[in-house]
């Protein structure tokens, strides 16, 4: 569990001297905070409805409210079973993004079109997303004790990671590291899952 947050109160005695009271506020933090939590899943749950009616299913307008869906039960209500399933959901409209970009881009005869370029741009959007929700979904599988799982998902997310040229590469590669370094149990191990074919 994270550190409670604590308050240090100086106490006055009679005697001229002080000494520290440490209180507790993590009972306040989350009559303060549930309230605000619930009021925000809300929000993205009804932005999560609205969209799907606008656009269906299937839309990539989804990605972001069921992400911040997702990471508010993943690290606010600590509900990894839902929050598995927003982040196994954008990884199901990614997928299929990615193969409907293909598609064109195997009907598309003209090579350097303009919008080829953007579908380049939006390839690698695609593929950075998929790589961090994968982090997200390897952190659930982790904190659910599923370390063949999560193992599965940084092994999946740095794959795609090394593919694409992205502003965030570094910083992503590291989190899988980061990830493969509390899975894996041995040295040798954290090596095949990040190079499979040596």
């Amino acid at each position: 569990p994270p550190p409670t947050a604590s308050i240090i109160t100086m106490d006055r005695h009679n005697d001229g001297s002080s000494s520290n009271r440490n209180s507790n506020s993590n009972d306040s933090n989350k009559s303060l905070a549930c309230p605000l939590i619930k009021s925000r899943l809300q929000q993205c749950e009804d932005e999560l409805q609205k969209k799907q009616e606008e656009f269906g299913p299937d839309s990539i307008e989804l990605v972001k409210p069921l992400s911040v869906l997702g990471l508010l039960h993943q690290h606010m209500t600590k509900d990894l079973s839902k929050a598995l399933d927003c982040h196994e959901e954008i990884l199901r409209i990614l997928q299929q993004q990615l193969e409907q970009q293909q598609q064109v881009d195997d009907d598309d005869e003209h090579h350097d079109s303009p919008s080829r370029q953007q579908r380049r741009y939006d390839h690698v959007w695609v593929t950075e997303t998929m790589a961090v929700t994968r982090t997200d979904l390897a952190s659930c599988h982790e904190k659910r004790g599923d370390y063949e799982r999560a193992k599965h998902e940084y092994a999946e997310a740095h794959a795609s990671l090394v593919s694409i040229d992205c502003n965030q590469k570094l910083l992503l590669l590291e989190s899988c590291s980061r990830g493969f370094d509390r899975t894996c149990r041995t040295p040798s191990e954290r090596r095949k899952m990040l190079n499979p074919s040596a």
